[in-house]
């Protein structure tokens, strides 16, 4: 009961909220467009919560016992893993057919699942046979697809946010119609940028923008960020080659590090800062990372001609460095002097952080997945295909809970990687960095700015 009281009060003020941003309007006008705003905000909010109940269900799956051996048969087939081993596990798999003891079925009975009951067999299994990590991998990712093929929830989920995306461009018609000063629209949009009935934000703020008046010019290109230990945000310019240090609250711009003295251009992707205050930005432009203070000087050169495209880096309290080489298609360590210790190959990594734990949480666009390694690289865990279609930027806050930026969206994981909530925002969020509040910040490349979600 609480919730839904909780929610009434979230929509009367949101719609209170509305009004007196199109009070603009002629009276007519102003019922008849703000009727029609509320009406399909309503419809927004039923849909999200369609969203986010089908999120949370079960993958239930249909099958028949000659329809899963052969799904089965074609992922172990195309396996690289000798074929005494791919017949072991065919006949491990059989043995789960029945899904109980019922030993009378007949072979074309239909057989009811959850895709979660699969996916925990099949982890279980794999993992009692000799198999090397990439075959597991990928015997594992072809039952997810299995799965998620068969499920039938990828496609109702598109489909709803078909219907949501037509209603946002509806609801943005209207308000942009609307007589009212532009700076007035403005701010309504940025209201509905993270839309009513999520959980996890009510309101979101610009940052940084590319207009000229909080950032240093159009070409501002923002692409990772972190926060450091004075609670100021610390965003790569790729466009301008500089890191740039704001203020959260003010949007003051406090310094801007352009690194000189490099063969190419610098063109930072991402960017952390170490206990001493030196940052580690991955250059794309001299395929490295620099290590630097904070009057832009250059203190070591990290990698420099072994990577191929560094997208993403973290530095942990013993200055070990860890490398998403998206272009690579890799994870590196390197210890404090610079040298690659070991690696980890990983389809298009993208980012990386670490949580209390030392474990490194990596997001991988080649698998539309995260990762957790640990310390040394070795995998243990690997969740969140269901729930994401093109991860970028991957952050944890102060109880390990995981935020990823993904199209359209940020989406929760809790420690052990379950799936928790999702929150629409823009089309392009990219690089994401958490308050010690739970006060949200992204770059966002579509309209080239910085944004802060307020809880």
């Amino acid at each position: 009961m609480k919730t839904s009281v909780s929610v009434r009060q979230a929509n009367t003020r949101e719609k209170a909220r509305d009004r007196d941003i199109l009070r603009g309007m002629s009276v007519k006008q102003e019922k008849e467009q703000q009727s029609e705003v509320d009406e399909l905000m309503n419809e927004w909010v039923k849909i999200q919560t369609e969203l986010q109940q089908l999120n949370a269900s079960p993958s239930e799956l249909v099958f028949d016992r000659q329809e899963f051996v052969r799904n089965t048969g074609a992922i172990i087939n195309e396996v690289d893993i000798p074929v005494g081993i791919k017949q072991e596990l065919m006949m491990a798999f059989q043995k789960f057919l029945p899904f109980g003891q019922d030993k009378t079925a007949k072979p074309d009975k239909k057989l009811v699942i959850e895709g979660d009951v699969i996916i925990e067999y099949v982890e279980h299994i794999v993992h009692d046979f000799d198999i090397p990590t990439n075959g597991i991998q990928d015997i594992i990712e072809g039952f997810r697809k299995l799965v998620k093929a068969k499920s039938g929830k990828a496609a109702a989920i598109a489909s709803l946010a078909a219907k949501q995306e037509s209603l946002q461009e509806r609801i943005q018609a209207i308000v942009d119609d609307a007589d009212i000063p532009d700076e007035q629209k403005e701010i309504y949009h940025q209201l509905r940028q993270v839309k009513t009935g999520t959980p996890l934000s009510n309101t979101v703020r610009v940052l940084l923008s590319r207009d000229g008046k909080k950032s240093s010019g159009e070409d501002f290109n923002p692409y990772g960020l972190t926060i450091n230990q004075n609670g100021h945000v610390l965003v790569c310019d790729y466009g301008h080659g500089s890191v740039k240090t704001v203020t959260a609250d003010t949007a003051q711009i406090l310094t801007s590090v352009t690194v000189h003295g490099l063969p190419h251009n610098f063109k930072p992707t991402d960017t952390k800062m170490a206990d001493n205050g030196d940052y580690y930005t991955a250059d794309e432009g001299n395929k490295c990372i620099v290590v630097s203070d904070a009057k832009s000087e250059v203190k070591q050169i990290i990698a420099m001609g072994k990577l191929k495209e560094p997208t993403g880096v973290f530095v942990d309290k013993d200055r070990n460095v860890f490398i998403a080489d998206y272009g690579a298609d890799c994870v590196i360590k390197c210890n404090g002097d610079g040298d690659i210790i070991s690696s980890r190959q990983l389809r298009k990594p993208r980012s990386l952080t670490m949580n209390s734990k030392y474990q490194l949480i990596v997001s991988c666009q080649g698998e539309n997945c995260i990762y957790v390694l640990d310390s040394n690289l070795e995998i243990l865990n690997q969740f969140g295909s269901d729930h994401l279609v093109n991860p970028w930027g991957v952050t944890v806050d102060n109880a390990d809970n995981i935020y990823v930026a993904d199209e359209w969206k940020i989406v929760k994981f809790d420690r052990q990687g379950e799936y928790q909530e999702t929150v629409t925002v823009d089309v392009d969020p990219r690089y994401i960095a958490v308050f010690t509040d739970g006060r949200i910040v992204y770059s966002d490349d579509s309209d080239h700015t910085v944004k802060v979600i307020y809880k």
